[in-house]
């Protein structure tokens, strides 16, 4: 009876912190229970990479790498600075790799759910003006769903994998 009170107490104090703690735009709620609320306030998984070239020339640079990752462009957006896909599902793997190297989300019996869940994806690269040209930061934020189920979507991390690579292929650029 007592760790039964303890364990309520306890809940409750975490229920309470969770809900008044004001949420930011950065930050994903990752899990809920009755214990409360986990969130992730990291947004970027990878650094930005600095190109020493004007937005300009890096816009159809990244268009090619998109390209070779088998991410078909649909925001492209020069005045924002954006250039990726908000909205794209992939299953199982995304060009060769499998999910679960670019993201993170969760286990099943028959190993990471993002090999066997639908994984709906965002892939953007925002550019800025620098001082020595460009600061690119690619940003990858996903979700999934088991087609097998209703139970909805679960939030999923970016390993900082994908991040790197395009960053890889930007530095590995001629400039």
């Amino acid at each position: 009876m007592r760790s039964g009170v303890l364990g309520f107490a306890i809940a409750l104090i975490l229920t309470a912190c969770a809900t008044s703690a004001a949420s930011t735009p950065s930050d994903r709620v990752l899990a809920t229970s009755e214990a409360g609320v986990m969130r992730d306030y990291d947004s970027f998984a990878s650094p930005p990479v600095n190109i020493p070239a004007p937005p300009d020339s890096v816009y159809p640079v990244l268009t090619a790498i998109y390209k070779e990752l088998g991410i078909e462009i649909e925001v492209y957006d020069p005045p924002r600075g954006e250039i990726g896909n908000k909205s794209f599902s992939k299953m199982y793997r995304l060009g060769s790799t499998p999910l679960h190297e670019f993201v993170g989300c969760g286990s099943t019996m028959t190993g990471p759910a993002a090999d066997s869940y639908r994984v709906q994806m965002s892939l953007v690269t925002h550019l800025k003006v620098s001082a020595t040209g460009t600061t690119a930061q690619t940003v990858l934020t996903a979700r999934a769903a088991d087609t097998g189920s209703s139970k909805g979507w679960i939030s999923c991390l970016s390993t900082g994998i994908l991040e790197a690579r395009v960053n890889k292929a930007l530095a590995s650029r001629h400039w």
